[in-house]
């Protein structure tokens, strides 16, 4: 499905008809990104749903092609599972580094995550620390690695890339990754090398396009983090990787950490 279309989108109480120019490749990411500038949702992960029924990002474009003309059409806008509960978490979180982060700070991220419920998915934009795993041992690819992936090798004498081919570029790598190792958790460091290393690659780019960490106030968002989320929400969805927030036992003199499995 390619072309120019208006759907219309109910969010809360407020109705808004989305002008989207569909590309055939990346369908539903421009979809949500135009949700989210009419809503004003940048910082904040939605699902999208259909009478109740929430669609696959892989399933968007055909379901769409084959109700689009019917009248009554409408998709549903809802906050996604990791941000249901973020109005109660962002004071636990408010640290804008965890290089040093006190008993106080660990005792209000306890609390904060309780109120989500154990089965919930934990937002990895938050600043909590994630124990180590083997998966998350694995180094990040390199950038002669990197520009060895052929959905981004196609782009690389681009002069200057659309944003359509930005998309295209932060799926890819973190398919690349997540291919490999499902269970590989990114934490911030991840997403700033990783940017980093796009922007080196592709000199026209800027990091903040493809990451922006967690600040007070407002979740981490980019290009590579939405792919993050992407991916492992599909992953979750295919059973092959249970995300579910963990409490581990306490070691004398150590303070309470959690992991997302």
């Amino acid at each position: 499905m390619k072309g120019l279309k208006f759907i219309k989108t109910i969010f809360g109480d407020k109705k808004e008809i989305i002008c989207v120019t569909f590309d055939g490749d990346n369908n539903y990411q421009l979809f949500l990104d135009e949700v989210r500038k009419s809503y004003s949702l940048r910082d904040v992960n939605v699902d999208v749903l259909s009478k109740g029924f929430k669609i696959n990002p892989s399933h968007f474009s055909d379901f769409v092609k084959q109700f689009i003309g019917s009248t009554d059409f409408v998709l549903d806008i809802k906050l996604s599972s990791v941000d249901v509960c973020v109005s109660n978490t962002d004071s636990a979180f408010e640290s804008e580094s965890i290089d040093s982060p006190s008993a106080e700070h660990f005792a209000a991220a306890h609390q904060a995550i309780s109120c989500i419920g154990e089965e919930t998915f934990l937002n990895s934009s938050q600043d909590i620390i994630v124990l180590t795993s083997v998966d998350n041992l694995q180094s990040l690819p390199s950038k002669q690695e990197i520009c060895a992936i052929p959905d981004i090798n196609q782009f690389l004498n681009v002069k200057t890339l659309e944003n359509k081919d930005r998309i295209k570029i932060a799926k890819a790598l973190i398919e690349f990754i997540l291919n490999k190792t499902p269970n590989r958790q990114l934490l911030r460091e991840d997403f700033v090398q990783l940017s980093n290393s796009i922007v080196e690659i592709f000199e026209s780019e800027v990091k903040e396009t493809y990451y922006v960490p967690f600040q007070k106030g407002h979740l981490a968002k980019g290009k590579l983090y939405d792919a993050y989320n992407n991916k492992r929400s599909k992953l979750s969805a295919l059973g092959i990787m249970k995300r579910k927030v963990k409490s581990l036992p306490l070691k004398p003199g150590m303070y309470e950490q959690f992991s997302i499995t």
